[in-house]
């Protein structure tokens, strides 16, 4: 017998349609300028066979950027735009935008990755997202203004003001202002930390942001020597950012030797640390001459010739010497924008109001406003008047001083007398 054959079986493979989606993600340009903006563009396309849905995009923003705006219906939230993209058919494709500003200060470079999500299976996951790399520029506008007085006065001092303004878009790095001095000018001092070397002041003014405005100051003083009819000094600016514009990196200011004699302004005060003090008590009286320029002042006397009441104790001036006999405090050259302090110290002995005046003496030069060359301090003894305790009290002790005196004699006198007639009646 022959065994009887068994059925064929026919197996029919039916393949799986799967969606594949692509994000494929691109900047618009690079390197792009740090504080401009910087746009992306992101491209989801469905390279497979069957419809994706329930598609979601998602594109954190790198760090060093900002949000600004997005197509498509994209929605920002915590540094993070989402796209809800719903259904994308086989061989469709869907395109936005985002649109980032990146921060002034960014160097380097970004890198910004947007990633896909389905409610379908996706046949390839390995390309449902892609990143983009863009290099960073920064370029800084910097420009310098610099300010000074219209005159100058030999023997004077004055001040030059420097702004030195960013306008971007990015921040300026390693910024550094240089002012090398002219003839005719001397260093004084610099505001933020300028140093001055050989004739030329420095600043190292690092970072200066977008937008920022930073502002120094250079006070320099005339030798009275100088001869010169006008003074020019400019200063320059540099920074290790490209700037698109360097035509305004340095500035100049200029003044011309003004006409006449050197002025001065001195402003004299005074001033008593107790206006009521009682009688025998020390106080200190503070005298300051102060000078408002425009020129140095040399020969400086002020006027302090203690009043009848106060009884000279000590002095401490800040320069110079104070004479007490005559009350005369040589003082000396005092700097334009300058100021010198006497203290003296002198002990009450008089009663009532006691008034102590401080004046201007002398100086060398022609002061443009003597208003201010006087000043004086009150003080009122207690118990002037006979209202007070402690005076009623100081009257009755020196009146009984002077009885016990005056009762001391008569004693004597009185026995004096005795020895004598008892002499005679012996005789």
């Amino acid at each position: 017998d022959s065994a009887e054959s068994a059925p064929a079986s026919d197996t029919l493979d039916i393949p799986v349609v799967l969606p594949d989606l692509q994000v494929t993600k691109t900047d618009l340009a690079d390197p792009v300028v740090a504080g401009n903006q910087l746009t992306y563009q992101i491209d989801v396309e469905n390279i497979g066979l069957a419809t994706a849905t329930g598609v979601e995009l998602s594109d954190p923003l790198p760090v060093g950027t900002t949000y600004v705006s997005s197509t498509g219906g994209g929605t920002e939230s915590g540094g993070t735009v989402t796209w809800a993209l719903g259904s994308i058919l086989a061989g469709d494709r869907v395109t936005v935008q985002v649109v980032v500003a990146v921060d002034a200060a960014a160097t380097g470079s970004l890198t910004n990755t947007a990633g896909v999500t389905a409610t379908t299976t996706d046949a390839d996951p390995s390309n449902d997202s892609d990143s983009e790399g863009t290099a960073l520029d920064s370029v800084a506008d910097l420009a310098i203004l610099k300010e000074g007085p219209a005159s100058f006065a030999p023997g004077g001092s004055f001040t030059y003001t420097m702004s030195i303004t960013n306008d971007g878009p990015s921040d300026a790095l390693d910024v550094v202002l240089t002012d090398p001095l002219p003839d005719g000018l001397a260093f004084v001092s610099a505001s933020d930390a300028g140093v001055e070397s050989g004739g030329t002041v420095t600043w190292n003014l690092g970072t200066i942001a977008n937008g920022d405005v930073v502002v120094v100051s250079l006070r320099v003083r005339v030798p009275t020597s100088f001869s010169g009819r006008s003074i020019r000094n400019t200063a320059s600016v540099s920074a290790s950012s490209p700037d698109p514009d360097v035509n305004d990196w340095s500035s100049s200011a200029a003044a011309r030797r003004a006409s006449g004699a050197a002025r001065v302004n001195l402003d004299v005060g005074k001033s008593v640390d107790d206006a009521t003090p009682t009688a025998d008590q020390v106080v200190t009286y503070t005298v300051t001459v102060a000078n408002h320029g425009p020129a140095d002042a040399t020969g400086v006397v002020i006027k302090d010739a203690l009043p009848s009441g106060l009884t000279y104790v000590s002095s401490d001036p800040s320069r110079g010497t104070y004479h007490a006999q005559t009350g005369l405090w040589d003082v000396g050259r005092v700097l334009d924008g300058g100021r010198e302090t006497l203290s003296i110290r002198a002990r009450v002995t008089g009663m009532g109001s006691i008034t102590n005046v401080a004046s201007v003496a002398d100086v060398d030069q022609s002061d443009g406003n003597s208003s201010d060359d006087r000043d004086s301090a009150d003080v009122t003894v207690a118990g002037a008047g006979g209202g007070s305790l402690a005076q009623t009290g100081f009257e009755i002790l020196r009146f009984l001083a002077w009885m016990l005196v005056l009762v001391g004699a008569g004693m004597c006198l009185i026995a004096a007398a005795g020895r004598m007639r008892r002499r005679s009646d012996l005789g």
